[in-house]
């Protein structure tokens, strides 16, 4: 899909930007109220999976791409070591 919106933003002149978002799951340490966000080990084990594919397929956009066409920006780590709360949900 993202691809496709390269492809959309050329043919209409604007430049698509994609960004991977941060999640309550990627930051270290928690508060006990982020910790209550992570909505179970099951999960938090599939979003973690989840999102190494999807920085692995960033990636390689990123190096297709090289910012001509599209940009891609991966923001899941943005606040992995931030200290105070910053999440009010997973996201």
């Amino acid at each position: 899909n993202v691809e496709k919106m390269c492809k959309v933003g050329k043919g209409f002149e604007f430049k698509f930007v994609a960004f991977l978002q941060p999640m309550v799951h990627f930051k270290h340490p928690r508060s006990s109220r982020e910790e209550a966000l992570l909505g179970g080990e099951k999960f938090s084990r599939y979003i973690e999976r989840t999102y190494q594919r999807a920085r692995v397929g960033l990636e390689e956009l990123i190096e297709e791409y090289d910012d001509r066409e599209c940009r891609f920006v991966d923001l899941s780590m943005v606040f992995s070591r931030h200290q105070q709360d910053v999440y009010t949900d997973m996201i």
